[in-house]
């Protein structure tokens, strides 16, 4: 009986391993690809940081120039007051005013060049963080598992290339057609 019962075990442990395990391949993750620079190209994005680079350039521009001018005033009024003859004193004081000046320009630009860097980044970066949330449910949508970026692609049929539904997505709400593309 333990005999019949181990067989019919077994054979039940093997039925249940060919039913399952034989036709079983490993799953290939589905790939997209989206051409970034051409969506931010189509969506106006390119055109539209670039437009925002330019003022942001201009304000820092003008920031610098504002403070450059208010420090030679604060030059110009302690030379002033130290009258027609400056004693030598005087004039060494005047000359370590202007380096304190110098270095507070200096200190005054590369932060204000920092902040435009970090601006520009955090723009970018929510522009590609809103390109990813589109192409992932089209990706989701496609069946695919991996999102790659066209530059690294060294080949592909354009069958897994969502770039173009990426575009309508970006563009609906936008009222716009894409740039020098023709409608579907």
């Amino acid at each position: 009986m333990k005999q019949i019962t181990h067989t019919i075990t077994i054979l039940l442990m093997l039925t249940a391993i060919l039913l399952t395990g034989c036709d079983n391949k490993p799953q290939v993750p589905q790939a997209v690809v989206i051409n970034i620079g051409l969506i931010a190209e189509t969506t106006g994005f390119t055109e539209e940081l670039k437009i925002r680079t330019e003022t942001m350039n201009k304000q820092l521009s003008d920031e610098i120039k504002a403070l450059s001018a208010e420090l030679r005033k604060e030059i110009e009024d302690e030379k002033a007051s130290f009258g027609d003859n400056p004693s030598e004193e005087d004039e060494q004081k005047i000359q370590t005013l202007q380096g304190q000046i110098r270095k507070q320009l200096s200190e005054a630009r590369k932060e204000k060049s920092a902040r435009l860097t970090k601006e520009l980044s955090e723009i970018r970066q929510s522009y590609l963080d809103g390109i990813m949330s589109i192409a992932q449910l089209i990706a989701i949508e496609h069946g695919a598992s991996i999102i790659l970026k066209v530059m690294g692609v060294f080949w592909s049929d354009g069958s897994v290339d969502i770039t173009d539904e990426v575009i309508e997505q970006m563009l609906v709400g936008k009222d716009l057609q894409p740039a020098g593309r023709e409608q579907k």
